[in-house]
């Protein structure tokens, strides 16, 4: 396993981290080894590696629990680019992020009409399936509508899409989960949804970027009524 110069600092020990971690077989879900074992084994000081263990925890990678360790959250891929962002809930703070998804949805649902295949097609449909279930019993799942749109920017073609979408989800999560307590963010933009996925079906472009742009009009209105 390469080492790291002390002059490389945090970025270098990440990316060692990431191997060495794949490299141990470690799963999500599972305790990291002691820290003074991995500094060793990088060849890094302890001060270095808790920097960079500091980072994937403001990424939600990993989560340390007092008294007990930390432990991976996510599964870290080869080559994956991690951006830290930090939101808070305040309303025009959710606006902002707001403006940021759709910056990035509105393209992502595009490529997805051009460029998705039989297989990201499937998946997506069934995504849809799990949501529409719950919405169709009057209910409302964030995880199940936010695993419907993270198939369509997977089915985008570009996995920095999924990077850094990835990176925010715990920040995207405010919009449905937050202080402003507006209930059943999804239940008047879910039909659009429906007309998204088809738009995708059918490979119309225009169509679909409309649609992603259109749920998030519908959002962007449940905020400006919550003021």
């Amino acid at each position: 396993m390469q080492r790291v110069h002390p002059v490389q600092l945090t970025d270098s020990a990440l990316s060692s981290l990431s191997d060495y971690l794949r490299n141990s077989a470690v799963q999500v879900g599972d305790r990291l080894p002691a820290e003074r074992v991995i500094a060793e084994q990088l060849g890094v000081s302890r001060p270095i590696l808790r920097e960079a263990l500091k980072r994937w925890v403001a990424l939600g990678i990993i989560e340390t629990r007092n008294g007990s360790g930390s432990y991976l959250r996510r599964s870290i891929e080869p080559g994956a680019t991690y951006v830290v962002f930090s939101i808070s809930a305040e309303r025009h703070k959710l606006l902002q992020l707001l403006e940021l998804r759709r910056a990035l949805e509105v393209e992502a649902a595009g490529l997805a009409a051009a460029r998705r295949n039989a297989a990201e097609l499937a998946h997506l449909q069934a995504c849809y399936a799990r949501a529409d279930q719950v919405q169709g019993q009057g209910g409302s799942d964030p995880e199940a509508d936010w695993a419907f749109h993270l198939a369509v920017y997977r089915a985008a073609g570009n996995p920095y899409f999924e990077d850094i979408v990835t990176s925010l989800q715990d920040q995207f999560h405010l919009i449905f989960d937050n202080p402003l307590r507006i209930q059943n963010f999804a239940a008047r933009s879910w039909p659009i949804h429906l007309e998204l996925l088809q738009a995708i079906e059918r490979q119309d472009v225009p169509a679909a970027k409309s649609c992603a742009s259109r749920i998030l009009d519908i959002t962007q209105e449940d905020l400006d009524d919550s003021a």
